[in-house]
C-alpha cells in the first residue's frame, strides 16, 4: 500500500512545513538562551569589576563602598524558561526522540529501498523493512520513558509523583474496563465515519484521504504484512511498547507541563490534539483526538499513568486482534461478479454451462445463495 505521486508531494510539503516551524522555534529558543547567557556573563563581569574596586578601596583605606552594598541586592538576569515543567522540555524531547528515531529508521531502511533500478519505497513493507520499523518503535518508546524520567529527576521529583509508581490491581482493572469501553466507542465511530464521509465528501477526495490514512498509519501498515509472525511482532510493539512510551510522554510530561503553564481544560485539549497529530492520518486524527482528550481527563482524575496505559494497550491490542481475525473489517463489501451472457441468436435458447447451473451454485446451510 503506497502513496500516489500527488500524495507523496503533499506528505513532503507537510514534513517540510512542520520542519520549518520546528526549526524557527528552535532558533527563537536558542537566541533567548544565548541572550540569557550573555546577560549572565556581563553580570558576572560587572560584579567582578565592582568587587575588585571595593577591595582596592578597602586596601587603600577608603570608606566609599556603597556600590558594593548596592551590588549585593542586584538581581541576576532572569532565566528565560520555566525551571520546572517548562513547555520547552516536551518540545525538545519530541525532537530528539520522535524526529530522531524517524531519521534513524529512514537511514536504516535506505539500503533496503535502494535497487539497481532506483529507489523502491514499497520495500519498507518487506519483512526486513517491517522488522526495522518495529525495532525503531520499541527504541523510540523506550527513549521516551528515559527522557521523561530524566526531566522528572531534574525537577527534583520521582516517577511515582507523576503516576508511575507500583501499579495497583484496581488501576489495572479500571484501565482494562475503560479500554473495552473506548474500543467499542471508537469502533462504532469508525464504522459511522466510514458510512458518513463518502456521502459528504467527493469520491475523489474521500479515496485520496482514505489511501493517505492507510499508507501512513499503523493500521494500514499492519494490513500489508503477510507473515503471521511479523503481524504478531508488530502488534506487540503497538499494543505494549507504544502505549507505555506515548502515555508517559503525552500525559506524564506534556499534559503536566501544559496544566502548569495554562490550565486543566486547555491542557486536555492541546495534549489530545498533539497526540492525534503525531499519527498523521487525516481520518485517524478524527478518532484519536477525542480519545487523547479522554485519556488526559482520566489521567487528571486518577493521577495514574497505569490506568491510561492499560486503556491505551487494551484498545490497541483489540484493534490488532480484530484486524488479524477479520482482515479489512469495516470496508465496503465488494459486489460479486455476475457472469456475462453471450448475445442471443434468433431461434437459439442459451443454456447455462454445468459450472453455472443452479444445481451447482454454492449453497449456504442447504439454501442456494441466489434462491
Amino acid at each position: 500500500m503506497g502513496l500516489s505521486t500527488e500524495q507523496s508531494l503533499i506528505l513532503l510539503l507537510i514534513i517540510v512545513t512542520v520542519g520549518a516551524i520546528v526549526f524557527l522555534a528552535d532558533v527563537i529558543i536558542f537566541i533567548r538562551w544565548i541572550l540569557y547567557r550573555w546577560a549572565m556573563y556581563k553580570d558576572e563581569e560587572e560584579r567582578y569589576r565592582l568587587a575588585s574596586e571595593v577591595a582596592a578601596r578597602e586596601r587603600d583605606g577608603l570608606e566609599n563602598v556603597s556600590e558594593a552594598q548596592d551590588l549585593r541586592w542586584k538581581p541576576e538576569p532572569e532565566y528565560p524558561f520555566a525551571r520546572t515543567w517548562s513547555l520547552i522540555d516536551p518540545f525538545l524531547v519530541f525532537q530528539v526522540v520522535f524526529i530522531g528515531i524517524q531519521l534513524l529508521s529512514l537511514i536504516a531502511l535506505l539500503p533496503i529501498m535502494m535497487t539497481p533500478k532506483g529507489l523502491n519505497a514499497s520495500a519498507i513493507f518487506s519483512p526486513a523493512g517491517i522488522v526495522i520499523q518495529v525495532l525503531c518503535i520499541i527504541l523510540m518508546n523506550a527513549l521516551l520513558v528515559v527522557a521523561v524520567a530524566f526531566c522528572v529527576h531534574r525537577y527534583g521529583l520521582k516517577l511515582p509523583e507523576i503516576g508511575l509508581g507500583k501499579p495497583a490491581p484496581y488501576q489495572i482493572g479500571l484501565g482494562v474496563a475503560l479500554g473495552l469501553v473506548v474500543f467499542a466507542i471508537v469502533s462504532g465511530a469508525d464504522i459511522g465515519l466510514g458510512a458518513l464521509l463518502p456521502k459528504v465528501l467527493p469520491k475523489a477526495v474521500f479515496d485520496a484521504l482514505d489511501q493517505f490514512t492507510k499508507a501512513v498509519t499503523a493500521g494500514g501498515m499492519f494490513e500489508t504484512i503477510n507473515s503471521v509472525p511479523l503481524k504478531v511482532l508488530f502488534a506487540l510493539a503497538g499494543a505494549v511498547a507504544a502505549p507505555i512510551g506515548e502515555e508517559v510522554f503525552f500525559r506524564g510530561l506534556l499534559y503536566n507541563s501544559l496544566k502548569r503553564r495554562l490550565n486543566v481544560p486547555a491542557a486536555i485539549v492541546i495534549s489530545g490534539l498533539m497526540f492525534a497529530l503525531v499519527h498523521i492520518g487525516p481520518f485517524a486524527i478524527l478518532l484519536i483526538f477525542p480519545m487523547g482528550m479522554f485519556l488526559a481527563y482520566v489521567y487528571e482524575k486518577t493521577k495514574s499513568l497505569w490506568v491510561t496505559i492499560c486503556i491505551h494497550a487494551t484498545h490497541n491490542g483489540l484493534s490488532f486482534v480484530v484486524a488479524m481475525a477479520v482482515p479489512h473489517a469495516g470496508e465496503a463489501p465488494k459486489q460479486p461478479i455476475k457472469p456475462v451472457l453471450p448475445p442471443s441468436k434468433p431461434g437459439v435458447v442459451w443454456q447455462a454451462p454445468p459450472s453455472l447451473s443452479r444445481d451447482t451454485w454454492p449453497r449456504r446451510n442447504g439454501v442456494s445463495i441466489h434462491g
